[in-house]
């Protein structure tokens, strides 16, 4: 990825991708919070930042890890805060979004933390639950599949 464009003043980040594209990324405008917002919540993981981890249930802890996947979580995030360059359409940008390389999103993710600083405790708080409520719910698989078994035998 070759960066086209970094504002002296950090406030713009442009990216050239290998899938075809041109974009840039901004510090978040109003409309942006709205969105991510309603993303998070849509995944439920608005409230991540704040559950104790040991009081979800593990219908909750699943469901979100299922949401994310299903709603295509990281393409609607990098939808969010991503703009097509000029003469990029909105189509050709939005069915572009899942062909980015993993390593132009981390350079994306974190340009993201760098326009964004105040948003760091907030997403490292749902990333932290997040990886807790995944280890949670292996745990509490593996436990009830192993009470199956041992029923069963």
């Amino acid at each position: 990825m070759t960066d086209t464009n970094t504002d002296t003043n950090l406030e713009t980040k442009s990216y050239n991708l290998k899938c075809g594209i041109t974009v840039t990324q901004e510090i978040l405008n109003v409309d942006q919070d709205n969105s991510l917002g309603l993303l998070l919540s849509s995944l439920g993981l608005e409230t991540f930042a704040f559950d104790d981890i040991k009081t979800l249930e593990f219908s909750r802890i699943t469901n979100a890890v299922k949401e994310i996947f299903k709603k295509k979580g990281l393409s609607e995030f990098l939808k969010i805060i991503l703009i097509p360059a000029e003469g990029v359409s909105q189509q050709e940008f939005e069915s572009k979004v899942g062909k980015i390389k993993n390593n132009e999103l981390k350079e994306i993710i974190s340009d993201f933390f760098i326009l964004n600083p105040e948003l760091i405790t907030a997403f490292s708080a749902i990333a932290k639950n997040l990886i807790s409520m995944i280890q949670t719910a292996i745990l509490q698989f593996t436990a009830m599949k192993s009470k199956t078994i041992s029923t069963t035998s």
